[in-house]
């Protein structure tokens, strides 16, 4: 069984471990609020949910690299030319 797993999940990507992950976390957390904040118009394409984590990881971690075995649509930083609801 744990085999399976394994290999149904060979996108996971441990990002780090111990106390420093909490930084991650908050600032996650942050860059999602802020996401929010400026209510960027969803497209199923792209700016979307997958938009919003590669610009959080972006921002903190300073990397945002997906595996490259599946696909992602709207993998893309969001920025200021995205579309906003306000």
């Amino acid at each position: 069984m744990a085999g399976d797993f394994e290999k149904e999940n060979q996108a996971c990507v441990t990002l780090g471990q111990g106390a420093e992950m909490c930084r991650v976390v908050e600032c996650i957390r942050a860059q999602m609020q802020g996401i929010n904040q400026e209510c960027v118009r969803y497209r199923v394409s792209g700016p979307n949910s997958n938009s919003a984590l590669y610009t959080a990881l972006q921002q903190c971690l300073g990397t945002a690299t997906r595996p490259s075995n599946i696909q992602v649509p709207g993998w893309e930083p969001i920025t200021p030319d995205h579309e906003r609801c306000k």
